[in-house]
Parts: C-alpha cells; structure tokens; sequence
C-alpha cells in the first residue's frame, strides 16, 4: 500500500503543471513503478504455490485457520 500511495501521490504533482514532468517525477515514477513491480512478481510466486499449499494441508487434514468470533 505505501508504494501504491506514493504513486498515487505523485499523479497529482505532475498534473498540476502546464509543462510536460520534471525530470525528477520521472525519476520518482521509474523508481516507484520498479519497486512495485518486484512485490507483484513475489506475490505472483506465493499465489502459484497457493494450490500446493492448500492440497497438503488438505492431506495432512490439518483444520482450516477461522476468524474468532469473539472481538
């Protein structure tokens, strides 16, 4: 979230000028953009190893992790 809200921080920036983004926003969007890209690509590997996940604790019979209804 804090990557998606420093993104989101610089669209106002850069769409307050009548002239085309500084250098530096440029900068700031690369860097954001890379740094976002690499979390996407870790959660693609967890969410392709989810089905094997879930099949072993199936197999292993271990109970599914509830939400306590006590709050």
């Amino acid at each position: 979230m804090k990557l998606n809200n420093k993104l989101a921080a610089l669209t106002p920036t850069v769409a307050s000028a009548d002239t085309r983004p500084t250098k530096q926003a440029y900068q700031a969007y690369d860097d954001i953009s890379g740094r976002i890209d690499v979390q996407l690509t870790r959660m693609k590997k967890v969410l392709e190893q989810l089905p094997a996940l879930n099949k072993a604790i199936k197999e292993a019979d271990i109970p599914a992790v509830k939400e306590s209804s006590r709050k």
